[in-house]
């Protein structure tokens, strides 16, 4: 199936993406160009560039910041931006290798029901749908993007401006750079500026791929649930009266056509819909894999800055709500694994409460094919092995937990 961007970028729209995210981010998963003149297209690739080129300065500085480094509170103050840099580069760069595959699932997953009946309540669960998405990236905007440019930019600037307020001239972030940055105001700015684009460049980077799993999961969801919706509808003419007797005037030739007819069709939407499902695992799985490691190491760095005493109130706090919204981030993610793999066992209850036992051998014949088929588990397993699910985020949590005490014990014995 021929992509093409405009027809890709506005089926994305309408499933929920904030477009301005990838734009400032730097970050396109489906499109392969963001401006229709060429003249813009240019720019913006220079503009990509850049992003990736500060994000990747960023890593250099902070692994030679790490490597000089001899205390463990600053080791952790270095440890989740520099986390937070390694994986946004990974993730910024992957969709370039599979923006075909991307672009074809988006297409794929907006024309999987071209036939259906109750076409109004498919495009009211993609609706549904849509607002979810961006009400979920708009709170990982502000948990995220909000604290880290918060503690980057602003706070310095204030400090400068109010004659260091708020304690002596620092650096944001431990890093390692050719000049000075507290030698003089000038290059102390310079360095300032440079973490600031890295906050907004990685954490918008890091959401925008996010979005975009985002927007597949909940197409997934929307398609499930209108499954369910047509199979209770297939059945609504087979009625049993008050009495209990059956009007065999209401079971013609035509109706019973028309439902074996649409029973045909049923199967083969759900199998349409089962082959977008492994389409988009396997787009995921080894991003999502490398997903759960680096947020393993991020939350228990984070949080062992945030419990440290030696770190004043303001990094406390700012790095409190960073991991917030990491652990946010986090449960999002796993929850969409969850309504997938709830959606597909409930495909049944659609069957509920129907006189489904009035149905003719044919009609069973297809019963039963529906039933088989929907015993078929969809779970996203990153890396083809852990699933994204409830159970995998408190797995997480308990190993981030496990890793800080670790630290903790370690920088004890470190201090004694």
């Amino acid at each position: 199936m021929e992509a093409d961007d405009g027809t890709v970028n506005e089926v994305l729209l309408n499933s929920g993406l904030i477009n301005w995210i990838g734009i400032v981010g730097g970050i396109r998963f489906a499109q392969r160009t963001r401006f229709k003149k060429n003249f813009q297209s240019t720019i913006y690739w220079f503009y990509e560039i850049f992003t990736d080129l500060t994000v990747f300065i960023n890593i250099l500085s902070q692994i030679f910041a790490l490597m000089a480094s001899e205390k463990m509170t600053e080791r952790c103050l270095i440890g989740f931006p520099l986390v937070s840099c390694s994986f946004c580069f990974f993730i910024s760069n992957y969709p370039r290798f599979k923006r075909q595959e991307f672009a074809t699932l988006v297409l794929r997953y907006d024309d999987v029901f071209p036939n259906t009946q109750y076409s109004d309540h498919l495009e009211e669960e993609i609706k549904k749908a849509a607002e979810r998405v961006r009400l979920t990236s708009t709170i990982l905007v502000f948990l995220e993007l909000g604290p880290m440019f918060t503690f980057c930019l602003i706070l310095p600037l204030v400090n400068e401006a109010s004659g260091f307020a708020l304690g002596p001239r620092k650096v944001a972030i431990p890093s390692l750079w050719p000049w000075d940055p507290l030698a003089s105001f000038k290059n102390y700015i310079i360095l300032v500026f440079i973490h600031a684009w890295a906050s907004i460049f990685v954490n918008l980077k890091k959401i925008g791929f996010e979005e975009s799993f985002f927007i597949f999961a909940s197409r997934q969801v929307a398609l499930l649930r209108h499954l369910r919706y047509n199979l209770e509808k297939l059945f609504d003419p087979l009625e049993v009266n008050v009495d209990g007797t059956v009007n065999k005037n209401e079971f013609t030739s035509p109706q019973r056509y028309w439902m074996e007819e649409k029973l045909t069709q049923w199967v083969k939407d759900h199998q349409h819909c089962l082959r977008l499902f492994y389409e988009l695992e396997a787009l995921y799985k080894w991003p999502i894999c490398i997903y759960f490691g680096a947020t393993i190491l991020i939350l228990c760095t984070s949080t062992f800055v945030t419990s440290d005493n030696s770190i004043d109130s303001q990094t406390c706090i700012i790095c409190g709500v960073f991991t917030t919204g990491i652990f946010c981030e986090l449960f999002f993610i796993c929850r969409m694994g969850d309504h997938i793999q709830i959606e597909t066992e409930e495909l049944l209850l659609g069957l509920s409460g129907k006189n489904a036992f009035l149905s003719n051998w044919k009609e069973f014949k297809y019963l039963r094919m529906i039933m088989t088929r929907c015993q078929k588990e969809s779970v996203i397993r990153a890396a083809g092995g852990f699933p994204l699910t409830i159970s995998t985020f408190k797995s997480i949590t308990t190993s981030s937990y496990s890793y800080y005490t670790l630290l903790k014990e370690v920088n004890g014995k470190l201090t004694e």
